[in-house]
């Protein structure tokens, strides 16, 4: 198989993709007040009210490129409801405020829904693209690479996340892209033009969230593994490639490290970060009342578990118990297969699978770091690893047989395309209005 060649079968999983993300876009209530069902105001103990009952955090992204339209940038201020988003970088946000412009919206947030929501499927289809070069160069066929792609594509989650505005999405892509050209890099040899490529998507990816630095731990593991392989000018080679990678990418990340250094006193403005929220819930607290198992376990664990195959609204809208595990049995499953297939692979994609299980590695510490501060059991912060484990994920069907190999893929993403019509046309909208239907909430629209 060609490396540049679309076959049909990723065609119709990049369609099936864009109807189902506009689908959520259009279910997910948008600025809509409304209460969670299962938490609880603490002083008065009734059920919490929102002023907005759709998308996690989606409000305030909205509300920064409301600002960047209305010509700055927002500074980060304790106590501020509506901007807490503030800290981030600003890619995403002037990407989706150049969108407003050359779609004629104004600044006022009511305008932004589909703009917004629209960048955010577009990324989604590129972040698939590059899921599947990414499979086709580790793996080497077509069937694995089109089950890794649907095993992102059609992850409710994955899905609910590009049907809102939130900078994830394009930290997704970036991620993706950059380990497409790491790895090409590590099969067909260093080129500038390579070199210049990751540099940049480098610097795109802090430029976006700053957890975008897990990108370059990868990155630089990756460079360094090239020392194993012979290079005619050895260690001044792996010095040179470090230079263009990361010098290009410090050349774009630093104005806005710069900024952060005059403003917060940091360039990753960790301390402002941790001033705005410190009412936010405390992983001291809660390991205080139910010790350090339960806590990880019970609570970072099961959550992270659920939101990675689907938890919408606030956090307040979960399936059956019964089909969290269902689900993350079969990921297990396939998963295990992946890591036990990693000895079967030829010599020269072997390193890239370890890369692959290395980089959510790092993803993950950076997951388990911010937990042991914050409770944060959302498998979004996971996700800029999903294309790398779902490489190994895909690598692990080809342990069940020829035949699952060849046309797994087909009945992977039958089944989950179904489950999310399932939840479209029926779970969502039901449980959507039970929380919004007679709720309000004072505050601006």
């Amino acid at each position: 198989m060609q490396a540049n060649s679309w076959p049909k079968s990723l065609v119709l999983i990049l369609i099936l993709f864009g109807i189902l993300a506009t689908w959520y876009a259009a279910v997910t209530p948008y600025r809509q007040a409304g209460i969670l069902l299962g938490q609880r105001d603490p002083q008065t103990r009734q059920r919490l009210q929102v002023p907005d009952i759709g998308a996690p955090d989606e409000r305030q992204h909205v509300n920064y490129v409301s600002q960047v339209l209305e010509g700055e940038l927002p500074r980060l201020v304790p106590g501020d409801f509506e901007n807490y988003q503030a800290h981030q970088p600003p890619l995403y946000y002037l990407m989706g405020a150049a969108i407003a412009t050359i779609t004629r919206q104004t600044a006022d947030p009511m305008q932004l829904k589909w703009p917004l929501r629209g960048l955010n499927i577009a990324l989604g289809l590129l972040t698939l693209v590059g899921v599947f070069r990414l499979a086709q160069l580790v793996l080497d066929s077509e069937p694995l690479a089109l089950a890794a792609t649907a095993l992102v594509g059609f992850m409710p989650m994955f899905l609910a996340l590009h049907g809102a505005a939130s900078n994830d999405p394009l930290l997704f892509c970036w991620m993706t892209w950059a380990l497409v050209s790491l790895f090409r890099a590590l099969k067909t040899g260093w080129t500038s033009s390579l070199c210049i490529g990751l540099g940049v998507l480098l610097g795109l990816s802090v430029l976006t969230k700053t957890s975008g630095l897990a990108l370059w731990a990868t990155v630089g593991a990756g460079v360094f593994w090239s020392l194993r392989r012979p290079q005619k000018d050895g260690k001044p080679f792996v010095l040179k490639t470090l230079v263009q990678v990361f010098g290009l990418a410090l050349l774009i990340a630093s104005p806005w490290w710069l900024r952060n250094v005059q403003l917060y006193g940091d360039p990753l403005a960790m301390r402002a970060f941790n001033e705005a929220f410190a009412g936010s819930p405390q992983a001291s607290f809660f390991i205080q009342q139910m010790g350090a198992s339960t806590y990880w376990v019970e609570m970072v664990g099961w959550w992270t578990a659920r939101s990675w195959v689907g938890v919408f609204s606030y956090m307040d809208i979960f399936f059956r118990p019964e089909l969290y595990a269902a689900c993350w049995l079969a990921l297990l499953v396939i998963t295990l297969g992946g890591v036990f297939r990693l000895q079967d692979l030829p010599s020269e994609s072997r390193p890239l699978l370890g890369l692959c299980l290395f980089h959510a590695l790092v993803v993950l510490v950076l997951f388990i770091q911010f937990n042991s501060q914050y409770f944060q059991g959302q498998a979004r912060y996971l996700y800029p690893a999903i294309g790398a484990t779902s490489v190994v994920a895909a690598a692990g069907l080809s342990k069940l047989g020829q035949a699952v190999e060849q046309r797994g893929w087909i009945v992977l993403a039958t089944l989950m395309v179904l489950g999310n019509v399932y939840l479209l046309a029926s779970f969502l909208p039901a449980q959507f209005d039970l929380r919004t239907v007679g709720a309000s909430f004072g505050g601006p629209g």
